[in-house]
């Protein structure tokens, strides 16, 4: 089933890395409020060599 983003209304728009602290976020915020949708997409985090993060 695909989502028709036209016609659907967001409260909020979350990334997620997949991290523990996202990961955590995401789940106070669902569980705080059941009743709103959220737009929750996933973030590929890229470690470089001289520890800079970039976002995919």
């Amino acid at each position: 089933m695909l989502l028709d983003y036209e016609s659907s209304k967001f409260e909020g728009i979350i990334p997620l890395s997949g991290g523990i602290d996202s990961t955590a976020l995401l789940y106070r915020i669902l569980k705080e409020n059941p009743q709103h949708n959220y737009l929750v997409y996933r973030v590929n985090m890229v470690h470089g060599t001289s520890g800079h993060r970039t976002t995919q």
